[in-house]
């Protein structure tokens, strides 16, 4: 009778622990939140677009007016978000500029000191790939000077053969 050996069992994941029931404070007051900051923002919004879309509408057709009106209109409606968008990317710039300015005084000294660093780090480097590539060299050479001592001791005897 052999004995057949048991793999170790795989040691069972311990069960994680229940989530706690959320706190019915916490809860009416991220509804609360989400409300006021997400859904009613979204509402309005959109009641103000469809508004003023069915102002365009009304006042465009009321009057007789022409294609080239609306389209006017239109533009003028795509433009507006392009407009504030390219104002907030130049406050944005400015900011930055500003900052790089108080900031352009103290560059210099922490400037030096990472190129220091990144100096010091590349001599290191270097040093540590001298070593590792010491060995490879000592044998490349070493077949070097093995192979020119066995051409010089054919030329040797080529030259003492050809004399005689």
């Amino acid at each position: 009778m052999t004995e057949h050996t048991i793999p170790p069992s795989v040691p069972e994941q311990p069960a994680k622990p229940p989530l706690p029931e959320p706190n019915p404070v916490t809860r009416v007051a991220h509804r609360q939140q989400s409300l006021w900051q997400i859904k009613l923002p979204i509402a309005i919004s959109i009641l103000l677009v469809s508004v003023s879309g069915v102002m365009v509408l009304v006042a465009g057709f009321s009057r007789g007016a022409e294609l080239s009106t609306l389209s006017d209109i239109s533009i003028m409606w795509l433009i507006v978000p392009m407009l504030i968008l390219g104002s907030m990317l130049v406050l944005v710039q400015i900011a930055l500029i500003y900052m790089l300015v108080r900031l352009l005084p103290v560059f210099p000294s922490y400037s030096r000191q990472v190129q220091d660093f990144f100096v010091l780090l590349s001599k290191q480097v270097r040093k540590i790939s001298d070593k590792s590539t010491e060995p490879f060299l000592r044998v490349h050479s070493m077949n070097a000077s093995f192979a020119a001592f066995r051409r010089s001791v054919r030329q040797s005897f080529r030259r003492s053969r050809d004399q005689k």
